[in-house]
């Protein structure tokens, strides 16, 4: 590849099999082109690279390690979608958004590190992740997109950094193994079905920021017993958030000037059992 290349569009190297290494002149900005290369196993992105673009190495299976610059600012749409021999990658400090199904499937994924500069993470991004059993988000981060690490059975803990102020619909959609969430006081919207069949989930506690819970959020929840809310406002809940089993034998904990507001909001009324904090 000549050292004045900048972009390599999509489809440029579509489903070349035989291929298994690749030299990228230091010149390049946008890279695209090489879906299908299930002989790739390694690849070494050059410093001047800006973008990753959408789909660019879906489906190679091969790849076991990517060498990300620190020049990185953008992960496009299912970039390594399918990347199943992937396990774990570093993201550079530079990156700012990483695209809807971007890491989608990526079963061997076990571990990810997410640099302070993330804003936003994409839907569907992580979905079906199964390997991963942790995730630490950046203090810079705002919006987890919908779908974004659903079905992601291995996840056990996750905490929230306080730049966060919404998370999307059905984002830990069946995330089985989650045991415990840290919600940041920035949050302000749960999407509908963000928790649905989070079935290892046992206790919960809402920031005062809160203003929507979204419908099913936590429909499924079937071990949710302990609910705060530290609201002195109930937010806003959508249709079924939360499961009959914590609405009839689950304890929902209020600020005690509102526990009356509580017990005649039109929704948190259903949980028979509501104390003060």
């Amino acid at each position: 590849m000549p050292e004045s290349l900048k972009t390599i569009g999509g489809g440029a190297f579509y489903g070349c099999t035989g291929l298994t290494s690749i030299s990228f002149p230091e010149s390049l900005e946008t890279i695209g082109g090489f879906s299908g290369c299930t002989g790739l196993t390694s690849i070494s992105l050059p410093e001047s690279l800006k973008t990753i673009g959408g789909s660019a190495f879906r489906g190679c299976t091969g790849l076991t390690s990517i060498s990300l610059p620190e020049s990185l600012e953008t992960i496009g749409g299912g970039a390594f979608r399918g990347c199943t021999g992937l396990t774990s990658i570093s993201l550079p400090e530079s990156l700012k958004t990483i695209g809807e199904s971007a890491f989608y499937g990526c079963t061997g994924l076990t571990s990810i590190s997410f640099p302070e500069s993330l804003e936003t993470i994409g839907g569907w991004a992580f979905l079906g992740c199964t390997g991963l059993t942790s995730i630490s988000f950046p203090e810079s981060l705002e919006t987890i997109g919908e779908d974004a690490f659903r079905d992601c059975t291995g996840l056990t803990s996750i905490s929230f950094p306080e730049s966060l102020e919404i998370i999307g619909e059905s984002a830990f959609y069946d995330c089985t193994s989650l045991t415990s969430i840290s919600f940041p006081e920035s949050l302000e919207i749960i999407g509908s079905y963000a928790f649905r069949g989070c079935t290892g989930l046992t206790s919960i506690s809402f920031p005062e920021s809160l203003e929507i819970i979204g419908s099913y959020a936590f429909r499924g929840c079937t071990g949710l017993t302990l609910v705060t809310c530290n609201a002195i406002v109930p937010p806003i809940v959508e249709n079924l958030s939360f499961d009959n089993y914590t609405l009839n034998h689950g304890t929902l904990y209020v600020p005690s000037v509102s526990i009356q507001k509580y017990q005649n909001d039109p929704w948190w009324r259903y949980f028979q059992n509501i104390q003060g904090i």
